[in-house]
Parts: C-alpha cells; structure tokens; sequence
C-alpha cells in the first residue's frame, strides 16, 4: 500500500514514475514481492496499430509511441503495422456492404490481412510474411509450408 501511496501523493519528493522505479520499490521489500511483480509485467503484451495512416509522417506515429515506451516506461510495445486510409471503407461502412470479402484487395484489406499475418505469427513463433500475398494466392518466394490456411482467412473474415 505504502508503494501506491508514493507513487500518487503529489507532496511526496520520492515519486514512481517508471516502471523501472516500480521494479526498485519492490526489491526494497523482498525478493518474492518483486518476482511476482517481474511475473505480471512479463505477461504484458501490448500491441499497437496506427490507424487512419494518409502520410508517412502518421506511419512514424507508431514508432514514436513504441520508443517512448521503451524509453520512459520500460515497456517493450510491439508494433504490427498500421492500417491506411481507404474511402473504399468509408463507402462500405456508409453502405453497411461487407468490405474484407467484397474489397479484399483494397489498400485496407492488404493492411489488415499483414497485421493479422503477423500477430498470428509472432504468437505462433514464425516468420512473418504478407498475408495479403497468401489471401490473394500468390505465393510469395520462400513461403513456409505453414502459411495461413483458406479456412484460417475465412475465420478472419467473417469474425464478429
């Protein structure tokens, strides 16, 4: 509890503002206190996706934020892609029209379906390769033969 206290009484001079910070408060009161905490913040996976890209300036917003947290935070945040403004979607969510399977090839869709190919990869332990590439049936030079299954797209596709 004292920990939390410090961490938010604005009165106190001795502040947790990292994550770092944290880990040494912990260590302070014993070993198996920071092992637990060292545990939990092992389990932390955060992903981030930079949507509504129109430039390459909004591309680096996702690298931004993954160095700041890295830098500041001690936070190790993963960064698989980002997704490009398409009127195609716009028109499709306007029209209620259901846009991966009529507009799987868009700039959106290719985006998405690399995004989705690499979070099912790191979270499998493989290479990433472009899911669009293998959406569309091209095969891309040295493709493993554990590429994403037509079954595992369809999955994708029509998730709710």
């Amino acid at each position: 509890m004292k920990i939390i206290e410090r961490s938010i009484n604005p009165k106190r001079t001795e502040k947790i503002e990292s994550i770092d910070e944290l880990r040494d408060a912990f260590w302070i009161i014993g070993e198996e206190k920071y092992n637990k905490l060292n545990n939990c913040l092992n389990e932390v996976n955060i992903d981030i996706i930079v949507n509504m890209v129109k430039n390459k300036r909004d591309i680096n917003i996702g690298k931004v934020i993954q160095s700041v947290a890295e830098n500041y935070l001690s936070l190790n945040i993963e960064y698989p892609g980002h997704i490009t403004y398409d009127h195609i979607l716009e028109n499709s969510i306007n029209d209620m029209s259901d846009f991966l399977t009529t507009f799987s090839n868009s700039i959106f869709g290719n985006c998405l379906f690399d995004i989705a190919d690499k979070i099912i990869r790191k979270s499998k332990g493989h290479e990433t390769i472009s899911a669009s590439a293998v959406y569309n049936q091209k095969k891309p030079e040295g493709l493993p033969d554990n590429s994403i299954s037509s079954q595992d797209q369809n999955k994708f596709i029509h998730a709710k």
